[in-house]
């Protein structure tokens, strides 16, 4: 005979009820003992929503943290989890608004602060995520990651020259910060400064901790500068040829000068990049890397 398999959150939810302490109620609605079953208690929704998360369920989890927050909307536990495990699961709408009940509860929680304004950028909310991240800086003025999200705020409302003017500053005070530097130089290139852009992202090449994505932006700052040889060159650290090529041939057919043909706005190149979303690195992905 062939065992039927529960879904595991149907499996979950059984295992509420068990850690809930919950019997059958056969005995005209009543448990084991005479005692009216009970509902579901948020620390246990709490353990198995956990279990959940640390096994990569993340929309499993997501269910059993809004059971613990049905039980108790002000635990900020289960409020957390439930932002974090909508993250995880790629529901950036149900995110966002988790990530507002958390601060809701939590004014001043900084980790739901600094996930809030990442995904308001990188859903084109400008305003919200200079709002956000201007919030870190009230609890934390040094706050490096909150700066770089209002100059990112800045260039995703049009402003680019006064977010490259906050990059600059902090890149100066924090010349080993990766991801600054990283976001200084596309920046520079959505404002059509490749040369600008290359002098920034240049020590990419050579530094052996940059990411994949930092030496993309240098070789994508290459391209639209004409200087294919070296766009070639950087792009094979991290890409096979074929990818390599089809970028080049992208940025061919967007009109990207030729080396020989100088400059066509007197700062390096006439193109501006192909913008992404705001808060993301030139190969689409959120940069968090130092």
């Amino acid at each position: 005979m062939r065992r039927r398999v529960i879904p595991p959150v149907l499996a979950s939810a059984a295992v509420i009820l068990l850690l809930s302490g919950c019997g059958t109620t056969a005995d005209g609605g009543f448990a084991m003992g005479g005692l009216q079953a009970d509902r579901p208690r948020p620390s246990a929704s709490l353990q198995v929503a956990d279990a959940a998360m640390r096994r990569g369920d993340a929309k499993g989890a997501a269910l059993l943290y809004e059971v613990a927050l049905r039980a108790d909307p002000g635990n900020i536990a289960a409020a957390r989890g439930l932002a974090a495990a909508l993250e995880r699961a790629e529901e950036p709408d149900a995110a966002v608004a988790a990530y507002r009940a958390v601060l809701a509860i939590e004014p001043s929680d900084v980790k739901a602060l600094r996930q809030l304004g990442h995904l308001e950028l990188a859903s084109g909310q400008a305003k919200a995520g200079a709002d956000t991240f201007g919030r870190l800086l009230a609890i934390d003025p040094s706050d490096a990651d909150a700066r770089d999200g209002v100059a990112a705020a800045k260039c995703m409302a049009g402003a680019c020259e006064a977010a490259v003017a906050e990059y600059r500053r902090l890149l100066d005070q924090h010349p080993e910060h990766r991801k600054i530097r990283n976001n200084l130089g596309f920046t520079l290139l959505l404002a059509g400064d490749t040369a600008g852009a290359i002098t920034v992202l240049k020590p990419f090449a050579d530094d052996p901790r940059a990411s994949p994505s930092h030496r993309q932006t240098l070789a994508l700052a290459y391209g639209m500068a004409g200087r294919f040889d070296e766009a070639e060159r950087i792009g094979r650290m991290d890409l096979d040829q074929a990818s390599v090529d089809a970028n080049l041939a992208f940025l061919k057919a967007r009109g990207a000068p030729s080396a020989d043909a100088g400059p066509a706005d007197g700062r390096g190149g006439a193109q501006k990049a192909p913008a992404p979303s705001a808060g993301t690195s030139a190969d689409g992905s959120v940069d968090r890397k130092r």
